[in-house]
């Protein structure tokens, strides 16, 4: 161990992200059979806040954590949240641990949160373990690892890059593991993000939703010709945007908002549980209403609507008229990833 002391406490700040163009390219599945698969997306000044300390030996467990609910427990192999107990057994910590953890949105909305708690554990262990020291890119390998093959998630790759990394990037995953990150921190790209987060606004569905489910049955329908081709097209949409970006075309908001609809027509494709009933009336109301584009974050079924504007007075009209009708976050773009206060 570290001279870390009993009493003081690790706090991580972690942030969550917004993904525009290539989600569901970043599976596990879809990365082995077309050879790579890209995301475009950012972090946001949405957080999770975890806290975490060295277990005071005058408590009757060795363990204890907080997040929705509380565990007690002396056996690594007791733990039920599923990110700390295989993130325990990854690192081969054998220490007293507590850790609590509370977020800016609530579980299962579609932002990230369950990657960025990956995170924040992997940088906890990480500063309690001996020569473990470990970079961020590190860390969200470490994370993809313990997710993928320890939790048996169906999750993809970009949330843990997206929370350790932060700002705003293209990831490339390929089929060798390997992985490329491109920074994207020009004015004229962080233009389009302050445009697009002037424009738009997260719109609650107020429904959480299990993302494994819906996952698990698009990893099923890859076998579908027809799923793999939309999922390529997905990929080609990201590949023109992306292009269209680095052009510094001056209608680029106008380019976005065409090819975010042809994203959400197809995600919707994927899986019949990434939208429902619920979810088609709550678009039906905001294109009534001057949404230009949108569509569900996260892997569909519930959680926030990405949903932009023409222009920030109509989207201001909205916010107004409507400030009873949904439960809004607006949001900017945060340009760093994971940070800590012991470091």
């Amino acid at each position: 161990m570290f001279n870390f002391s009993k009493n003081k406490i690790i706090t991580t700040i972690t942030p969550l992200r917004i993904s525009i163009f290539g989600g569901g390219t970043d599976l596990p599945y879809f990365i082995n059979k077309n050879g790579y698969g890209k995301v475009l997306n950012f972090s946001i000044d949405k957080y999770i806040y975890t806290f975490a300390k060295i277990q005071s030996e005058i408590f009757n467990k060795k363990y204890r954590f907080n997040y929705h609910q509380t565990e007690n427990v002396n056996k690594i192999d007791k733990i039920k949240n599923n990110i700390i107990r295989n993130s325990i057994k990854y690192y081969k910590y054998n220490e007293p641990l507590y850790i609590a953890t509370i977020s800016d949105i609530p579980a299962g909305t579609g932002m990230g949160s369950s990657g960025a708690f990956q995170v924040s554990v992997c940088k906890i262990l990480n500063i309690l373990m001996r020569n473990k020291r470990k970079n961020n890119l590190q860390l969200a390998q470490d994370a993809s690892k313990i997710e993928m093959s320890l939790t048996k998630s169906e999750a993809g790759f970009q949330d843990q890059y997206s929370a350790a990394c932060g700002g705003f990037n293209e990831y490339t995953f390929y089929d060798n593991s390997k992985i490329s990150v491109k920074k994207l921190n020009q004015k004229f790209q962080l233009k389009f993000l302050k445009n697009l987060s002037n424009n738009s606004i997260l719109i609650f569905t107020n429904k959480n939703r299990k993302a494994q489910n819906i996952l698990k049955e698009q990893k099923n329908n890859y076998k579908k010709k027809d799923i793999f081709n939309y999922t390529k097209r997905i990929l080609q949409l990201e590949e023109d945007f992306f292009k269209k970006l680095n052009d510094k075309s001056s209608d680029i908001i106008d380019y976005y908002n065409d090819l975010m609809n042809e994203s959400w027509n197809l995600k919707k494709s994927l899986s019949k549980k990434i939208s429902n009933n619920h979810i088609e009336n709550i678009f039906d109301f905001l294109k009534k209403n001057g949404m230009i584009s949108g569509k569900i974050l996260g892997a569909g079924g519930g959680g926030f609507v990405l949903c932009t504007f023409k222009n920030p007075l109509n989207k201001k009209k909205f916010i107004k008229n409507n400030n009873k009708k949904f439960k809004m976050l607006n949001f900017n773009y945060s340009h760093s990833g994971i940070i800590t206060t012991h470091d």
